[in-house]
């Protein structure tokens, strides 16, 4: 009978090993998704940061428009022509409307045909309008001195998101402002068999194409630029 007794006993501590053996399994399991899990929600949320900071340096550069607009506009009404050609400003007003009542762009916001709308008249007006070398020297002088803005809006935007200013980098490349952030990965660790470990995600978005920037020449480099820097030279040089 003892020996029985031992038989089962013995049995039983084998059982309770086995068990402890597949939970610790389950356990690293468990962890090995809950890890790839924040991997994704991190890398999306990296998208997410990069994304909104190159709308936001994009936004900087039509926000800068109006200025010379109206001075090109202020321009062609002091040569008191007769017939008075037609300004600048009202031709964006009617691509606006055209656009408005095109079902192609039904999905677009507000703010997005508003965009579109002075794109297209700013890149028509360039490539043949009343004055357009005045447009091309107007704009270039505006569009460079926004330059620091849209540095500081995309840093900003950045910390907004709690994203990592230190590795950040911005460029100018195919008429789109092109973001590279990061956001932080902390790994849960588990015991020897899971290290925790931080890690930088990065992902890079694009803002969307500004078509008359083509017809201009800024003298920016498309070269990648860190935002982390106390000083950005933002110039071409080669």
């Amino acid at each position: 009978m003892n020996k029985f007794n031992k038989i089962i006993k013995n049995e039983e501590g084998s059982m309770t090993l086995l068990w402890i053996g597949v939970l610790g399994g389950m356990m690293v399991l468990f962890l090995f998704v809950l890890n790839l899990s924040k991997v994704l929600a991190v890398k999306e949320h990296a998208n997410t940061t990069s994304q909104q900071a190159s709308f936001a340096a994009t936004s900087v550069i039509y926000d800068n428009l109006s200025p010379s607009i109206s001075s090109y506009d202020n321009y062609i009404l002091s040569l008191n022509l007769d017939p008075l050609p037609k300004l600048l400003s009202e031709k964006i007003a009617e691509m606006e409307s055209s656009i408005r009542s095109n079902p192609r762009y039904r999905d677009y916001s507000s703010n997005e045909i508003s965009l579109e709308a002075m794109d297209r008249a700013i890149t028509s007006e360039l490539s043949g309008g009343f004055e357009p070398e005045l447009l091309k020297n107007l704009l270039e002088s505006a569009l460079q001195s926004a330059v620091p803005t849209m540095i500081s809006v995309a840093r900003d935007t950045i910390a907004e998101n709690k994203g990592n200013i230190d590795e950040a980098k911005i460029r100018l490349k195919d008429n789109r402002i092109y973001i590279r952030a990061s956001n932080d990965f902390n790994a849960t660790a588990y015991d020897k068999y899971i290290k925790g470990f931080r890690k930088k995600l990065f992902q890079e978005s694009a803002g969307p194409e500004i078509g008359f920037l083509s017809s201009l020449t800024l003298g920016i480099s498309d070269n990648w630029i860190p935002l982390g820097d106390e000083e950005i030279t933002w110039e071409d040089n080669d």
